[in-house]
């Protein structure tokens, strides 16, 4: 069980992290033209060096069998997230529900959600939370985009898009050392480790940044409470009672609660502006989610 203490004391580490990427974007140290470049940076570097460390483990019967329950987890919850789009939103316009079916389907787990779980469950703990995220990852490029464009896939190009992933190549850099019984010299694991501990702060800076220019007006619509009561309570409540029915390890539980309560993803705003879609409304999901995230995370300790 997770201590509603340190989950709001973590949380509060957050919130600074993310207000310091919204005043230096306001104050215009972060620029428009220097953001994409810093979000290349916590994707291609920072994410997939902290994979590859939390990765650097001996991996025993436990920890595999941990990581096949919490990947199998990760798609059921993608699943849910899909089932469950066919019956939400149906009143809305058609331009709004794609944001709000996408916000459901996807959760900012990577940029928001791995600081939190390696604050709690250290790097073991990001080792399950990128494992989790695999299925993530891949509706993202499956069902996700199909919602912006209306358009399927085929598998080759999906396959394509999911082994060629960053995360992906670098969740297969850590693990191939312990599948032959080897190790990463010391040199290049902290060198590693030290590039991969910029991570937390980076990839919150970057989502502070990216709120800065979010306008404030019209926040809360029905739309937005229906999209923010789904994303960040009804879902990881389902997930905690389905993990305790089945009586699966406390941790493997928490870790997917936390990631499946995060906030709607950046990426809604990014694939929204990109095909043409309202990325105001999905970049104002962003916010209001990420704001009651604040609330709601320590809320879920509580159950």
């Amino acid at each position: 069980m997770i201590a509603f203490s340190d989950i709001v004391s973590l949380q509060m580490s957050v919130l600074l992290m993310i207000l310091t990427g919204f005043v230096l974007k306001k104050i215009h140290i972060i620029r428009p033209e220097n953001e994409k470049c810093l979000s290349d940076l916590v994707m291609l570097v920072f994410m997939p060096a902290s994979i590859i460390y939390s990765f650097s483990t001996d991996l025993t019967i436990d920890v595999l069998k941990n990581g096949i329950v919490i990947l199998v987890i990760g798609f059921a919850v993608q699943f849910l997230a899909m089932g469950l789009n066919k019956f939400l939103y149906n009143w809305c316009p058609d331009s709004e529900k794609r944001i709000y079916q996408y916000g459901t389907l996807v959760s900012n787990g990577g940029l928001v959600g791995i600081p939190i779980i390696s604050g709690l469950f250290g790097m073991q703990g990001v080792m399950y939370a990128n494992i989790y995220l695999i299925a993530q990852r891949i509706f993202i490029w499956s069902a996700g985009i199909s919602l912006f464009t209306k358009q399927k896939k085929s598998w080759k190009t999906l396959v394509i898009q999911t082994i060629t992933n960053p995360t992906v190549i670098a969740i297969f850099i850590g693990l191939l050392p312990s599948i032959f019984g080897l190790s990463y010299p010391n040199v290049i694991l902290n060198a590693v480790d030290h590039i991969g501990s910029c991570l937390s702060a980076m990839s919150l800076i970057v989502v502070g940044s990216i709120l800065a220019d979010i306008q404030w007006k019209g926040l809360i619509t029905k739309g937005m409470v229906e999209l923010s009561a789904n994303r960040l309570l009804i879902i990881p409540l389902i997930v905690l009672l389905i993990g305790r029915l089945l009586q699966l390890p406390e941790d493997i539980v928490w870790i997917s609660v936390l990631l499946v309560g995060m906030p709607v993803a950046s990426t809604c705003a990014v694939l929204a502006r990109k095909y043409n879609q309202d990325y105001k409304l999905a970049s104002r999901s962003i916010l209001v989610t990420t704001i009651l995230s604040m609330v709601t995370l320590p809320v879920l300790t509580l159950f």
